[in-house]
This record gives C-alpha cells, structure tokens and sequence, in this order.
C-alpha cells in the first residue's frame, strides 16, 4: 500500500511540473525562431524600426504587421504573396510547415507602428 501511495505521489508531482512548465511557456514560443529566419531570409528586403537590408524599399516596412494582420492571413500571405494582394512583388516562400508557425509568430509580435520619420 505505501509503495501504491509514493508511485501516485511521484506521478503527482511529475504531473504537476508538467502543467507548469507548459503554462510558463511564453505564448510566441516560436518568435526567436522566426526571429532568426527574419535575419536570415527576410531582412534583405524588409525593415523593422529603420533597421533593413539593401532593398528594404522594395519589400517595405514590417513595423506593426502584428497589429494589422492576422495569423490566418500572414500564412496565407507567406505561402502565396499574390493570394492576398494582387501586385505583391514577394516571391513565394520555400518554408516549412516550422519555419512558417516561427516566422508568423515573430511578425506577430511586431504591434508597433514604424517611427515616424
């Protein structure tokens, strides 16, 4: 019987160290990630807060797409630009099914608008 109550226990606290871990994870667990996919793959062409690469004006600001965009609509948009806007100049992405959930949890973050100039 003891041995019954200490395995109940263990399972127990083991349960419950499973539930904190997972609700301490932060909700945009993804957007380092994507972050660094940004850095990588998407800076070249776009900018966040001035910060771009050599054709930044081609592909424009991504300051506050956060606040404007949904998820829903980012992943359409990644998978086929032209879905979503018609004269979209963005090529389509080459991602994972991954690397999107990353990229779209990063330009989910971004909610504030680009600074004023």
């Amino acid at each position: 019987m003891t041995k019954t109550v200490e395995m109940c226990t263990a399972f127990l606290v083991v349960g419950l160290f499973l539930m904190v871990a997972f609700a301490a994870t932060p909700a945009w667990a993804g957007a380092d990630e994507g972050k660094a996919l940004y850095e990588k793959q998407c800076k070249t062409c776009h900018s966040i807060a001035g910060e771009g690469g050599k054709m930044a004006a081609m592909g424009g600001a991504l300051d506050g797409v956060g606040a404007k965009r949904d998820e829903a609509w980012l992943s359409a948009y990644l998978k086929d630009p032209k879905s979503k806007i018609e004269n979209a100049k963005m090529p389509k992405l080459t991602l994972t099914d991954g690397q999107l959930a990353d990229v779209i949890a990063f330009l989910s973050t971004l909610k504030t608008p680009a600074p004023a100039k």
